[in-house]
């Protein structure tokens, strides 16, 4: 987490000015309980109210390979009050995919300062939900386009 917070931080400081992506994550009428945490995650990361995401008690977040978080509660505190997840503008190009268990999410990611983008990164993040409640999420970020 501090790795990205320093990335998105110091990308703040070049900033380029650019309108801020639509962020929707609404339920469609087929999704399943695992598909439905997932789009309510993604929402959560934009409006920063993670009250519709269910988290299991030791929920572990891991970031390009490094441990972020280890309870659902400080998953939920960090989307509803880290200075990181506040430069998160909208999301686009959301694409959900279920194996099982397993679902994988795949989205573009902005971030900036207030209407200001400074950086879109691509997220591709696997979370196990194997009864509607997220119990681990391992996140790949990397620059958009690499």
């Amino acid at each position: 987490m501090r790795k990205l917070s320093l990335t998105l931080l110091a990308a703040a400081a070049a900033a380029l000015l650019a309108s801020p992506a639509v962020a929707s994550a609404d339920p469609a009428p087929a999704d399943g309980p695992g598909v439905a945490q997932v789009r309510a995650y993604v929402a959560a990361l934009i409006s920063h109210n993670a009250d519709a995401v269910r988290f299991a008690p030791d929920t572990v977040r891991v970031e390009n390979g490094a441990t972020t978080a280890t309870t659902g509660a400080q998953i939920a505190d960090d989307i509803r009050n880290s200075p990181v997840y506040k430069t998160f503008q909208g999301y686009r190009d959301l694409t959900i995919t279920q194996n099982g268990d397993k679902v994988t999410g795949r989205w573009l990611l902005d971030a900036g300062l207030g209407p200001v983008k400074v950086v879109t990164v691509a997220v591709n993040e696997t979370f196990d939900v194997p009864d509607g409640v997220i119990h681990h999420l391992d996140a790949q970020i990397s620059p958009a386009g690499s």
